[in-house]
């Protein structure tokens, strides 16, 4: 950490002994993560700066990453983008990065990288990481820092998840002793508000064994005192020091303000205390000369950090003020120097502060500075997002569209479907206000909206999907083309399946049908066959589904549509005499998958192994559907589709399977594989392992998760198991009234619009029946 403090280090004695507590038994192999809370102000930074010194003291190769703050869009993979680009810069530890190729998608290395490539596997990107960091931390004891988590973008937070629940924390060395690594990150306690998106994910750190919490809390006022003291070489009147004490409650920033603001006279004339902590920066900031205030205010559009070379051009001094005007800040103790080039603010108050006093249009007019500056040439395609950032607040919409545009093309290549969609839904926002003639060639209204439900789709948000695609329908009109308006139909179809919207599906995908012609063949019209096949299968509209897929496969094959082939062969098998579970339903389904490894297919590939699982599952050989789906878990683990629908459908068969054949510690192993990578609504997925749970006895654990698949948005699969597993634990207490209640209210939830009652009826009135 770059960061140097004059003062001696007061007050946290406690804390920095458990941190070095921990860093020190991570250098000697056993590897851990401390979370460090606290409100603004009262220590994190200085803290983390002291531990990272004393490791840096016994040999131990501190990397550290800093999480900003650009609004609701983030910039994927920040922090972990600058840790690993100082792992690059290390002679050291370069070498070790040629052995993990998929990382070099966050250094903007990668061969070929351009806008609207396959974004691949984002599990391999992030076991590439997990490997390169395990690696390095056999090279040198190793600590990461991540500062401002309250500040993560969303592809962060899951990076750090699977790291610290199944990456370098849980990966022992071949042959020898866990990997000397310790992972350091702080947040903001005081900005994490009830639906802050850092909550779920802290909550399920903390329960992790290796991962520690730390909670800064305000200092005692003996510390304080000392600290006010140790701030100046001489005496400070204790009347100051009582002032400085009480106005601060606790907080070291505040205090050291407070000090650096007032003179040395305690008596009778002494000013007042600044009421508010902003205030009291301002006239901190205000003693400098106006140059130096100048370059302080074009420092704070920037954000917490700025590089050097950035500011310079921002601020358009001549280089020998530049220099005072830095000199005077950094003396000041208000920027830090950095070993990269940069500049930081001491304090993240302390560009709050700036920011918020800019008059409007100074504001506007250096956000437009920013914007153009990072638009010019030689910048990385990472500051597609930062630019967006402030051609949005200097009012250039055209520009903030064309950044967000470019924004979510890097966030696709990296891997980051959450922040590709963020910067779509920019983007639809932007179009609103952006005249036609000066929106970029590719941001048709509809099409841009189908990609963006394509990323809502891969970030597991199934139901936004659905928001996005009914979006794109509603701006059909007379004037839209045939095939564009069908694709929008299918693929609302398509979404409405995830989503178990059967009957809407159906209707969808046969208005997709009815506004294309068979003839001439084209593609768009063989995928929305494709599509209406599936759909009406699942209404139990088997003639239409078994005549259109005919019909679909013959014009696929005359138009070499591989994938296509493959699927309609997939349906077919499904809807023919010759079932999945005969031997000939599984050659056809063998040739099907085949297919579509040859054209490059892998979401088709899934359905494949999904349905030789489901043939075996439907015959009885309950063991022959393991060996598929595992093959087909492995697939989607390389092809970065576990949260595509079918995984998740072979996950939730696997836990069902392993529950069935009575292999209950396998079950629940593969129930708590990867579950750092499950979407918000794939819950379902390993919910058949809580039949276990239940069946163990750990009665409260299964009723509180079975509870917890009832919330947000409906998914059949989870509605089954909850009612099931609540059910059979109102039996089990022997309460046949809430065993009744709760037969009723599953049956009425699982119950389809057409009124059919379930087979699983049956089970659960069974299970009712077991506690009269």
């Amino acid at each position: 950490m770059a960061q140097r403090f004059d003062t001696p280090f007061i007050g946290r004695g406690n804390e920095l002994a458990r941190l070095t507590g921990v860093l020190e038994r991570a250098a000697a192999g056993e590897p851990r993560a401390v979370l460090v809370s606290g409100d603004a102000g009262v220590g994190k930074t200085r803290t983390l700066t002291e531990a990272a010194a004393h490791a840096a003291a016994l040999g131990t190769t501190v990397l550290t990453g800093h999480c900003v703050d650009l609004g609701d869009v983030g910039l994927p993979y920040l922090p972990f983008t600058e840790i690993l680009g100082a792992a690059a810069a290390d002679d050291r530890l370069a070498p070790a990065l040629a052995a993990y190729p998929a990382v070099d998608r966050l250094l903007g290395t990668a061969p070929g990288a351009a806008p609207g490539a396959d974004p691949g596997s984002r599990l391999q990107l992030f076991e590439g990481v997990a490997g390169l960091l395990a690696d390095l931390a056999d090279l040198t004891p190793l600590l990461l820092v991540v500062e401002d988590l309250h500040w993560a973008d969303q592809s962060s937070r899951d990076l750090l998840r699977f790291l610290l629940s199944r990456g370098v924390l849980q990966r022992p060395a071949p042959g020898g002793p866990p990997r000397r690594l310790a992972v350091l990150a702080s947040y903001r306690t005081d900005d994490l508000h009830r639906r802050h998106p850092l909550r779920p994910l802290l909550a399920e750190l903390i329960r992790l064994p290796a991962v520690d919490r730390l909670e800064l809390r305000p200092m005692a006022d003996a510390d304080m005192a000392r600290l006010v003291r140790a701030q100046r070489t001489g005496p400070v009147p204790d009347g100051t020091v009582r002032r400085i004490v009480e106005s601060a409650e606790g907080n070291a920033f505040y205090a050291e303000e407070l000090l650096a603001a007032l003179p040395g006279d305690d008596g009778p004339g002494a000013p007042a205390m600044p009421g508010d902590l902003a205030d009291l920066l301002l006239i901190r900031i205000e003693q400098l000369t106006e140059t130096a205030q100048q370059v302080l205010r074009t420092a704070a559009v920037a954000g917490r950090r700025v590089a050097h070379a950035l500011l310079r051009d921002a601020v358009r001094l001549p280089q020998d003020e530049l220099e005072s005007a830095l000199r005077e800040a950094v003396g000041r103790q208000l920027l830090v120097p950095d070993d990269d080039a940069t500049y930081t603010f001491r304090h993240a108050l302390t560009r709050e502060a700036v920011y918020a006093d800019l008059l409007p249009g100074e504001r506007v007019r250096l956000h437009g500075v920013f914007a153009t500056l990072l638009a010019g040439e030689g910048r990385s395609p990472q500051s597609a997002a930062e630019r967006a950032h402030h051609s949005r607040e200097s009012h250039d919409l055209p520009d903030a569209l064309a950044a967000s545009l470019e924004a979510a093309d890097h966030a696709q290549c990296v891997g980051a479907p959450a922040e590709e969609l963020r910067h779509l839904e920019t983007a639809l926002e932007l179009l609103v206000v952006v005249d036609a003639g000066a929106r970029p060639a590719d941001s048709d209204p509809i099409s841009l909206t189908l990609r963006a439900s394509a990323a809502a789709a891969r970030a597991g948000q199934p139901h936004r999907a659905v928001q996005l695609t009914r979006s794109a329908l509603a701006d059909v009109g007379p004037g839209t083309d045939s095939e564009l308006a069908a694709r929008v139909r299918y693929t609302l179809a398509g979404n409405l399946m995830r989503i178990d919207h059967l009957e809407a599906a159906f209707t969808y995908s046969s208005e997709a049908l009815a506004l294309i012609p068979a003839d001439p063949p084209s593609a768009t019209w063989v995928w929305a066959a494709a599509t209406h096949v599936m759909a009406a299968r699942y209404v139990n509209r088997d003639e239409d589904a078994e005549r259109v897929a005919r019909q679909a496969l013959d014009v696929a094959e005359q138009l070499e549509l591989t994938d296509a082939r493959a699927d309609l062969t997939i349906s077919l098998v499904g809807l023919s005499a010759h079932d999945r579970g005969s031997e000939q339903g599984r050659e056809r389904l063998v040739l099907a998958r085949r297919l579509a490894v040859g054209a490059g297919n892998p979401a088709v590939e899934m359905r494949a192994l999904y349905n030789l699982a489901i043939g075996c599952y439907e015959s009885g050989d309950l063991e022959a559907c393991l060996p598929w789906i595992a093959e087909g878990l492995d697939r989607a683990r390389s092809a970065g589709l576990l949260t595509s629908p079918y995984a998740l459908e072979l996950r939730y068969m696997q836990s069902l399977l392993l529950y069935t054949l009575g292999r209950w510690d396998e079950c629940a192993r593969a129930a708590a594989a990867d579950t750092e990578l499950l979407p918000p609504a794939g819950g379902f997925a390993i919910a058949p392992a809580l039949y276990v749970t239940l069946a163990r006895g750990s009665y409260d654990t299964a009723v509180t998760t079975a509870r917890g698949l009832l919330d947000d948005h409906f998914d059949w699969l989870a509605a089954l198991v909850a009612g099931v597993v609540l059910t059979d634990a109102a039996a089990l207490r022997g309460d046949a009234e809430d065993c009744v209640r709760q037969l009723r209210a599953s049956t009425e939830l699982l119950t389809d619009v057409s009124g059919v009652v379930p087979y699983a009826a049956v089970r659960l009135a069974a299970l009712a029946l077991s506690a009269v």
